[in-house]
This record gives C-alpha cells, sequence and structure tokens, in this order.
C-alpha cells in the first residue's frame, strides 16, 4: 500500500505487481531487504536487522509516471505481532534523480578533464581559485625545464611560474604569452574555470 504526502491511501500492489517497476537486479536487492527484515536475520555484529536503505531505480507509476527515476528506500519495522516477528513494513522514499544526473555528469567532465589533462601533445597545468598550482602533466615538466611534482609541494603561484602580475585570477582567462626556458620559446595561454555556480574554481595553462 502507498500513502499520500496527507497519509491517505493512494494506491495498493501485489508483491509482483509492485516489484515490475524495478529492473530485475533491484528488484532482488529490495526483495532480500525485505526478507532480511522478515526473517529477524542478523547482521555481522550480531544485531537484528531493523531497518534498511537502499538505492533504487524505479517507475513512479502510482503518480502515472513511467520514466525511470532514481530514489532511496528506507525500510523500517513499524509494527511487531505478539510473538515479536516483524508485522508491518513501512518504506519511504525520496527521489534522488536530480542527484544523480549530477553525479553522472560529473563523472563525465572528470573522464574528458583526464583525458585532455594528461595527453602528450600540450603542457597542461592546473592552478587553483588561489592561484596555487595543483597538477600538471609530464609534458609540463619538460617544456618548463623544471621538477613539477616537487614546484606543487611548494604552492607556486600562477604569476611566479609565469612571470604575470594578475591581482584578480579572473583577468587571465585567455592571456596569452611566452617565455623563453633554454634558448626555446614556450608559448602558454590561460583559461578560467567556473563551477555551475559561476564562482572560480581554478586556472588552466595550456603550453607548447
Amino acid at each position: 500500500m502507498w500513502y499520500n504526502h496527507n497519509g491517505q491511501p493512494s494506491a495498493a500492489y501485489s508483491p509482483d505487481d509492485f516489484m515490475k517497476r524495478y529492473n530485475k537486479n533491484d528488484a532482488t536487492r529490495l526483495r532480500a531487504a525485505i526478507e532480511r527484515l522478515v526473517t529477524q536475520q542478523k547482521d555481522n555484529r550480531g544485531r537484528e536487522y531493523e531497518e534498511e536503505t537502499l538505492e533504487l531505480r524505479a517507475r513512479d507509476l502510482e503518480c502515472g509516471d513511467r520514466e525511470l527515476h532514481d530514489f532511496v528506500i528506507d525500510l523500517t519495522i513499524l509494527a511487531r505481532n505478539r510473538h515479536k516477528k516483524p508485522a508491518v513494513i513501512f518504506a519511504a522514499k525520496r527521489e534522488i534523480t536530480k542527484e544523480h544526473h549530477l553525479k553522472r555528469l560529473n563523472a563525465e567532465r572528470s573522464l574528458r578533464y583526464l583525458s585532455v589533462f594528461y595527453n602528450d601533445e600540450s603542457g597542461n597545468i592546473f592552478f587553483n581559485g588561489d592561484g596555487i598550482l595543483l597538477n600538471a602533466n609530464s609534458k609540463a615538466s619538460e617544456l618548463l625545464a623544471c621538477d613539477i611534482d616537487k614546484m606543487a609541494k611548494k604552492h607556486v603561484h600562477v604569476n611566479d611560474l609565469f612571470h604575470t602580475t594578475f591581482t584578480r585570477l579572473q583577468d587571465a582567462d585567455g592571456y596569452r604569452g611566452n617565455m623563453t626556458i633554454d634558448s626555446r620559446t614556450v608559448d602558454f595561454q590561460m583559461k578560467a574555470v567556473y563551477n555551475d555556480e559561476k564562482e572560480l574554481i581554478g586556472i588552466f595553462v595550456f603550453c607548447v
């Protein structure tokens, strides 16, 4: 039985019909969690399971929506019979589709960042929002003829490494310059990086 936000019954399902809203793996996980509660199984510390929390994907059928959504479902033993056996299990669900979408989006961004950052075609260096060196690829060490890891430990500032004079890191966005290193000219360009709230989180520098 599902109840709405006002505590009134909104829909009733047989166990089989209810499980049809989940994919096979999630339905199996949900059945196993309910089984642990009903049969009074014990955890590895010898305590009976009193509640279960699962992240599942399901169709919100009672609202007429057949699209898959992400939910957190909390199962709790609400009442027991006179033999102390679980008689009523309460399930509360909370949709987390947006949170999961952001997680997947951030994971995709991370993969794109790694594929670009660690390529050997250009020297890539990242400074945090305070302008402090955080990371660089091996090509950057080669082009700048320095040990980037040691410089990161010394908290080198972007202005010190590239001989710039930015007081506001935002002003570094799009800046182009060059340096002479070991009789070679190294060209570089800076790119400001912002989060979804438009807050500056760092500066990328690309060197060739």
